[in-house]
């Protein structure tokens, strides 16, 4: 066998796998897997997927194993076809944290473009490069949770950690902006960078962290967690960003800032009450070492060298059939090179995304303004301009469900689509987003001003709201599953860096692109462009998924056979 198990334990395994009708789930569990015998009904979730693991080793040759493991997948909240799942309470804990720490986050970020000029006399232009340098600092500390998380310290310790860090920074922000305290914005600037270290820091681990809860589900139970998970943020992202105007309005910054903080405080305590129910992922050291390592002793290895390796058009094959980084073996074992070989087919993926958010983080920047020139008057109410970006998120709490329980499953039945091919389909939505942007633009020029309701925005929003569905969802979904078991976190990190690169791009690079393009009353030709620049993206991700290779992943099971 070679699985490592000893022979009382290969007995026990085959006392269990010999009961595989749901009828015996109440005969005791041996007490040679490391737990006191109880009915299976009594185990709890991590001891229910401990048991599994025999039977993944035995379930390869063994049909009666395959049927006990099928049966103990279900068990642990793995059936295959996700209509039944109900989601664990420890995903509950986790995505319910996430929507606090939206709230937190999206709620205290609303309150800066005002908070800076009213309290500390600032210019828009130095209070916009701020909060854009603050964001963009908090996509960037996420390399550095996702590192911890799976080399040192694991992934429930970094997020009680750094959410440690976040509160004391949303605390310090609230403290700054007490009546008897002298204003200064040292402190503020210090509150900030503690919560973006803070929230960069939890970003990558915990949507991972609640993934690791149902490692061993199907594809569609894994999909529908996402699925929620981005609800929640958009859920969060909605309360914070309408609560703490008004408590701002009525108490003032002080208690405004406050209540983020206390609700930050509280969805720290609730996963840290919880801690032994999640199952815990080891960390695997450090990770990085070893990957450049790995490299570096392929590359040195390879009979054709370093150049010719890193040269070649098809470096994958150059020696007997054998991948360029294969050469790295015995000095690594196969499980190490099978990981960053995993890694190798990511990288492509994500360097292609970029594309993506520079053409969708363009839209709040564009429709504001056409926004302004249309009949701003909503049911006898008149809304600012700046209002129209949260149809974004009310579309996404709308359309996210739908998508969980009726397009996704409608598609599987008629075709299969993979992870890429929806990610694709979301760069090619998001071309008609701007397009319906276009053609309502040339609608505006040709009537009096402000005479356009600005519930016309909605198709374009909505449409906008599918890409971001298709891709950013999907892109957590596939970071999660086609990242090896001990990076995922890391992996996670590179993904959201990839938003930042997106709009680092658009930052530069627009004040040029629009020096080029007609504006003012010609806005129109403007969002044409850029929806046909659309077409850059998908036409990527179109080669990316024809020539994306997953079926060279080894069973990570495969040598202890």
């Amino acid at each position: 066998m070679g699985s490592g198990m000893s022979n009382n334990d290969f007995i026990s395994s085959f006392e269990l796998r010999s009961a595989t009708t749901p009828a015996l789930k109440h005969a005791p569990v041996p007490e040679s897997h490391g737990m006191e015998a109880k009915t299976w009904t009594h185990l709890s979730l991590p001891q229910r997927r401990q048991l599994q693991k025999p039977f993944r080793l035995l379930a390869r040759n063994d049909p009666f194993a395959a049927a006990r493991f099928q049966y103990l997948q279900e068990q642990a909240g793995g059936e295959d076809d996700g209509k039944t799942f109900r989601m664990p309470l420890v995903c509950m804990i986790v995505i319910l944290a996430e929507l606090c720490e939206r709230f937190a986050f999206n709620g205290a970020r609303g309150l800066l473009p005002m908070y800076f000029p009213t309290v500390f006399g600032w210019t828009q232009t130095r209070t916009t490069l701020v909060i854009s340098f603050w964001t963009g600092f908090a996509y960037f500390t996420p390399l550095i949770g996702g590192f911890l998380a799976d080399s040192t310290m694991g992934r429930f310790h970094v997020i009680c950690s750094f959410c440690s860090i976040y509160i004391l920074g949303l605390l310090t922000l609230a403290i700054s902006n007490l009546p008897a305290h002298p204003y200064s914005s040292l402190p503020v600037l210090f509150a900030l960078f503690l919560i973006a270290v803070g929230t960069g820091g939890i970003k990558p681990v915990v949507s991972t962290f609640g993934a690791d809860q149902i490692a061993d589900a199907s594809p569609a139970v894994m999909q529908s967690y996402f699925l929620w998970f981005y609800w929640s943020i958009n859920v969060g992202s909605i309360l914070g960003q309408f609560v703490t105007p008004i408590i701002k309005e009525t108490e003032g910054y002080f208690f405004a800032f406050l209540g983020p903080c206390v609700l930050m405080s509280l969805s720290t305590l609730l996963i840290y009450s919880a801690k032994h129910r999640f199952v815990h992922t080891p960390p695997a050291g450090s990770v990085l070492v070893v990957f450049f390592q790995t490299i570096r002793d392929a590359l040195k290895a390879h009979p054709s060298g370093y150049l010719a390796c890193i040269t070649s058009p098809n470096p994958n094959k150059q020696v007997d059939g054998r991948h360029w980084l294969d050469w790295a073996v015995p000095q690594h074992p196969v499980s190490t090179v099978t990981d960053i070989k995993a890694l190798f087919r990511i990288f492509p993926i994500f360097a292609a995304v970029p594309f993506f958010w520079l053409i969708y983080d363009s839209a709040p920047n564009l429709w504001i303004p056409q926004a302004s020139s249309m009949d701003l008057s909503l049911f006898g109410w008149e809304i600012p301009p700046e209002l129209a970006c949260n149809y974004n998120a009310f579309f996404i709490l709308i359309l996210l469900p739908l998508f969980d329980s009726c397009v996704y499953p409608l598609l599987a039945q008629c075709c299969t689509v993979t992870l890429l091919g929806r990610m694709a389909a979301g760069m090619f939505v998001s071309g008609f987003a701007f397009a319906a942007a276009g053609l309502l633009q040339l609608h505006i020029n040709h009537l009096p001003a402000h005479s356009v309701s600005i519930l016309w925005q909605a198709p374009q929003w909505a449409l906008l709201s599918c890409a971001e569905i298709l891709v950013s969802v999907t892109g957590l979904e596939f970071a999660y599953s086609g990242a090896p078991a001990c990076m995922k976190s890391a992996v996670a990190a590179l993904w959201l860096l990839t938003v930042w690169v997106g709009d680092t791009f658009f930052g530069t690079f627009y004040p040029v692109l629009s020096s080029y393009l007609p504006t003012a009353t010609k806005m129109a030709q403007q969002y044409f462009v850029l929806g046909g620049l659309s077409l850059v993206p998908f036409l990527i991700f179109v080669y990316l998924m024809l020539t994306y290779k997953d079926d060279d992943k080894e069973d990570p099971y495969e040598e202890l056979e």
